[in-house]
């Protein structure tokens, strides 16, 4: 087993650096594309006066009720009756 773990323990520790390099990207990628979603809903949404919130998920949503979200694309305002 030693023998086996000196033959084979700098691939391995290769291999880890490799994958927490590759999650850290990752994560990295995933925040930038948040903050950019998040960004474009607040602008989206600046002239409204309500309350908005972003996820990946979920997309933007405004919020027309207390307590009710849609989404922003849902929604249709008409002026008057």
């Amino acid at each position: 087993m030693i023998r086996w773990w000196n033959e084979v323990k700098y691939d391995v520790i290769a291999f880890i650096y490799v994958t927490l390099i590759a999650a850290a990207v990752m994560y990295a990628l995933l925040v930038a594309i948040n903050a950019a979603g998040s960004w474009e809903c607040n602008v989206k949404t600046s002239d409204m006066g309500v309350s908005n919130r972003y996820s990946l998920v979920g997309g933007c949503k405004i919020e027309v009720e207390d307590g009710k979200w849609i989404p922003l694309e849902s929604y249709y305002y008409r002026e008057g009756g």
